[in-house]
């Protein structure tokens, strides 16, 4: 409006110069939200008297003093503008918690803890100390001045493995889980900051429904990643030095060339209580297949003997459950090779020379005047 008038005023032009007077808008930076009572900024979802304050909002230049600012609603009413700033009706939403990426957290450091665990026989997740929350994504989730303030407690302490995001479909086994479902609960501290405090009212959980915006301190079921790592099974050599007669092999055996396997070579501890142990498929093998001589005593001496331990995973799910060296990856992991004891020693053996039996036969001869026989009378070695 031009100063002193009622209805809405085009910029008018100088009578003498014929330029349109000189006026604008000064730069209106953008809103933000107050109380509408008191004027102090606002942050909290759905409080009553939450206004969108626009500031800065007047005229420039040298003609501005000839006209005053009003603006207009959609019902084409009009209201002066006071004190450079508009107020006008602001409405903060709730934010949405999506339940389908929740991650763990240590209560002490609030830093990020991978929900894992050793394979132990069971699907539970349990874990003390500790929080779940979810990450700021676009309109969803926890925001960054709420972070570690609202947090969602673990409800009856422990989650379930999962094979997928279906929260039925539970596992026990490392080669099959791939989340961990939780049933969680929202919580706020009492710290305060400029804005007042941290308030679960800010946000929703959506029902099962699709439609119905839950509260987030009632309660609610929610999943995240997870894994189970394979357990790792403790391998010990039954005797540090073994014998066995010579037969051509180089493996540990009867004497006969039926191998050792087993047990009676390595031993494998570390299986969950509740199952049976795989069956032990080890062996050992000598550094060389032939008896190593020394001449000087005449007798056998020892060699270094190699430990080449291994079990049988099975198939299917339970396949990855244990391993016996944990510094390797792949199939790697499921084989162990020792060739010495906790104090450095290596793992010896010894190879006897096999006895050969000879069967005689009769020796005669029909005299010849000399002591020479071409008969051996040998019948069988």
């Amino acid at each position: 409006h031009r100063t002193g008038e009622t209805t809405a005023a085009n910029i008018k032009t100088d009578g003498d110069t014929q330029k349109k007077d000189d006026v604008g808008m000064e730069n209106i930076p953008d809103p933000t939200y107050v109380n509408s009572a008191t004027g102090k900024a606002e942050v909290h979802a759905n409080v009553a008297g939450t206004a969108i304050r626009y500031t800065n909002v007047k005229l420039k230049g040298n003609d501005a003093k000839n006209y005053e600012l009003y603006y207009q609603m959609p019902d084409a009413t009009q209201t002066a503008v006071q004190a450079d700033k508009i107020d006008l009706k602001g409405t903060i939403e709730r934010r949405q918690i999506k339940t389908d990426d929740f991650k763990v957290y240590d209560k002490t450091t609030h830093g990020f803890v991978e929900a894992t665990k050793t394979y132990d026989g069971n699907d539970e997740y349990s874990r003390s100390n500790v929080y779940l929350s979810t990450d700021k994504d676009g309109d969803t989730g926890i925001v960054n001045r709420d972070k570690t303030h609202i947090t969602f407690a673990l409800e009856g302490g422990k989650g379930h493995f999962l094979k997928d995001t279906n929260k039925n479909n539970t596992t026990k086994n490392v080669k099959e889980a791939t989340h961990v479902s939780y049933t969680v609960k929202g919580e706020a501290d009492s710290h305060t900051d400029t804005y007042g405090g941290y308030l679960l009212s800010d946000y929703y959980v959506l029902g099962a429904d699709g439609v119905t915006k839950n509260d987030p301190g009632a309660g609610f079921d929610a999943i995240g990643k997870g894994k189970i790592t394979p357990k790792q099974l403790t391998a010990t050599v039954v005797k540090n030095h073994i014998e066995k007669t010579y037969d051509g092999w180089a493996d540990q055996t009867d004497g006969n060339r039926n191998k050792t396997v087993g047990d009676p070579l390595v031993t494998l501890t570390g299986y969950v209580d509740s199952e049976s142990p795989r069956t032990n498929t080890s062996t050992a093998t000598y550094a060389s297949p032939n008896v190593a001589w020394d001449d000087a005593t005449k007798t056998e001496k020892e060699q270094n003997v190699t430990y080449n331990v291994s079990f049988d995973r099975g198939t299917g799910a339970e396949s990855d459950n244990y391993i016996l060296d944990g510094t390797k990856t792949g199939d790697d992991r499921y084989k162990l090779t020792l060739t010495q004891d906790g104090s450095g020693n290596n793992y010896t053996g010894t190879i006897k020379r096999r006895a050969v039996a000879l069967t005689m036969g009769a020796v005669d001869k029909i005299y010849d005047g000399t002591a020479a026989n071409k008969k051996s009378g040998i019948t069988g070695v």
